[in-house]
């Protein structure tokens, strides 16, 4: 460990990548225990020293000792998982069946050139790894049916809702509701879109998700430009965090609409 100075704040004693490498190693310990100790002893891991202060050192204890599973790895998922790997939380369940193609490049934070044909779900491990080996990745590299996506929220803190278009999300709204899991979901239609957090209890959310979807999505209708889909995704990890940390911030019954042709927020009580 080692004092750091910095000029975001009061200095702090932190440990290096390698030094967190080294003790995982010598002690035949996972990463993230290696890390969550240190945090425990007010040793700041310096990937997560730039978390400060937003979230305090209780608050990246409660990351790393988390579970999220991430439903969709395409637009919305690519990014919410992205960050939340950067950020710390310490086991992310996530699946997707589809693969990238070269119309995902718009507008999907894990998708290149070289990944193109390559299922996300295993492209997204690969990612984790290089950006932060200390979570825990379990990919499901197929399409869901209930039966698999109980198995894939069980155990998880919250639950993230990143499909495309409305065809399966009912059923994993109906899977997070009566598993108790705090469900995160986002739609995106060209620059307009919307972020909410759903607690568990009764279903208020009949508008969003409409029981007998059209076959044509909206976002067909109107593009799927980048900027929209990456603010509903950073609304998204923000408020899995928040849950995380024990401050949900928008409540089970409001809905954050946005469109980025006009720059109007509203927040809209369901």
């Amino acid at each position: 460990a080692q004092s750091s100075e910095t000029d975001h704040g009061p200095p702090h004693t932190t440990i290096s990548r390698d030094a967190v490498q080294e003790l995982a190693r010598e002690f035949s310990l996972s990463l993230g225990a290696v890390e969550i100790a240190a945090l425990k002893a007010q040793v700041i891991p310096e990937r997560y020293l730039r978390n400060l202060n937003a979230y305090s050192l209780d608050d990246q204890i409660r990351l790393l000792e988390s579970c999220v599973a991430i439903v969709g790895l395409g637009g919305l998922g690519g990014l919410v998982f992205e960050l939340l790997v950067r950020a710390g939380v310490g086991k992310l369940r996530v699946a997707d069946g589809d693969t990238f193609e070269a119309s995902n490049l718009n507008r999907q934070m894990l998708g290149t050139e070289a990944c193109l044909g390559q299922n996300k779900a295993k492209v997204a491990m690969a990612r984790a790894k290089e950006l932060n080996p200390g979570v825990e990745v379990h990919a499901v590299p197929e399409f869901l049916d209930r039966p698999s996506m109980d198995a894939l929220i069980q155990g998880a803190d919250v639950v993230v809702d990143c499909l495309g278009g409305l065809k399966h999300r009912n059923m994993l709204r109906t899977a997070a509701r009566e598993a108790g899991k705090p469900l995160v979901t986002a739609a995106v239609a060209g620059l307009t879109g919307l972020a909410a957090t759903l607690l568990p209890g009764p279903d208020k959310t009949a508008l969003l998700f409409p029981e007998n979807p059209d076959t044509r999505s909206a976002e067909d209708e109107l593009g799927c430009p980048g900027p929209g889909v990456n603010l509903a995704s950073s609304l998204q990890a923000s408020m899995v965090m928040n849950l995380l940390c024990n401050s949900p911030g928008i409540d089970g019954r409001s809905v954050l609409f946005f469109d980025l042709k006009d720059f109007d927020f509203s927040l809209v009580r369901i």
